[in-house]
């Protein structure tokens, strides 16, 4: 009998040993790879509404790249918390991509994470012209990020920035329409509205163009109708697009205009529409380049209610960047 009770007190002794080494063992909290955002004020639909709440990031370690796969990570108070947790080990060396679509991953298909490269490529598609708003970023360059095991880890620097171009066409009514009720519907221009976008290093400025491949084929899309009834009134409509070469595209539109009375006088009550086609020009290599809003300009008068063409002007030029960052817009075609 006393060898059964101290067999069993042995036993016991085991299953408690054995307990105490797992929770010797479990991974601290302090361990945990964490994100933080320098940008948190992108994804900022071209309505000016809405913030950064959801990324998407790809990543890990020689030995297993897919610690990250596509792995939501979203706001939580000023936190960017995801799950499960995954943790550092010491002295490796990690790389990270990232990407979000209006905080969404809708749209963005066929995502490959390159170990060789550290960055991601996909395909997007760009369904949602209005609030789209893709952004990129990548963390760890050409030697990684590690952990040496003893101090606190760093928190995983993203810096995105956006990876779309914004197209906006602004339309002004001139003074010798004053009175004249104006509206300029049917705004279509012919684009592709596919790309693939394959990641790389940089350290300031946008990405570049050729990050952009396998456009696809130029399909018609539409802007939202302008109306123009009062004095001197300008009116700017906007659309996203995937970056792409823009030589022999065109804006094509419809203005419709008041009659005149057998006195002169406008009759708004009275309409014609007359079409128009122009062409898209006047960007640096006529292009549409990563990151950039590009603003083009026509003023309706009454000379072209008589057959002489519109003409549109790029206005301005400037990098589509954080709302809270102030930018000095150049004038032109400089980009």
């Amino acid at each position: 009998m006393k060898k059964a009770i101290v067999a069993a007190l042995a036993a016991g002794a085991l299953v408690l040993s054995g307990c105490a080494k797992t929770e010797v063992t479990e991974v601290s909290d302090s361990r945990a790879i964490s994100f933080s955002n320098f940008v948190t004020s992108s994804v900022k639909s071209i309505d000016g509404l809405g913030g950064l709440e959801a990324f998407y990031v790809y990543g890990g370690y020689e030995g297993n790249w897919a610690l990250f796969n596509n792995q939501k990570v979203t706001k939580s108070g000023t936190e960017w918390v995801y799950t499960p947790t995954r943790y550092w080990n010491a002295n490796e060396k990690y790389w990270y991509a990232a990407y979000s679509n209006n905080n969404d991953e809708v749209n963005v298909s066929d995502r490959v994470f390159d170990p060789a490269t550290h960055h991601l490529s996909f395909t997007f598609q760009n369904f949602d012209h209005i609030n789209a708003d893709l952004i990129y970023a990548s963390a760890g360059a050409s030697e990684g990020l590690s952990w040496n095991g003893t101090d606190v880890p760093e928190d995983v620097p993203f810096t995105f920035r956006h990876i779309l171009s914004q197209v906006n066409f602004q339309f002004t009514k001139a003074a010798d329409l004053n009175g004249m009720n104006l509206a300029v519907s049917d705004i279509t221009v012919n684009a592709n509205l596919q790309g693939k976008f394959t990641g790389r290093e940089i350290t300031e400025g946008q990405y570049p163009l050729d990050c952009w491949s396998d456009w696809g084929t130029p399909t018609d899309f539409d802007y939202p109708e302008v109306v123009l009834n009062e004095d001197n009134q300008t009116v700017t409509v906007n659309r996203v697009m995937v970056p792409q070469s823009i030589v022999g595209y065109t804006v094509t539109f419809n203005v419709t205009y008041a009659q005149l009375n057998e006195d002169g006088s406008i009759n708004n009550d009275e309409t014609r529409v007359r079409e128009f086609s122009v062409d898209i020009e006047g960007t640096e290599g006529n292009v549409w380049n990563p990151g950039y809003i590009y603003t083009y300009k026509a003023t309706i008068a009454a000379e072209n209610l008589e057959l002489t063409p519109i003409v549109f002007d790029v206005v301005g030029v400037e990098q589509w960047a954080d709302e809270d960052v102030t930018l000095d817009v150049p004038v032109g075609n400089e980009i």
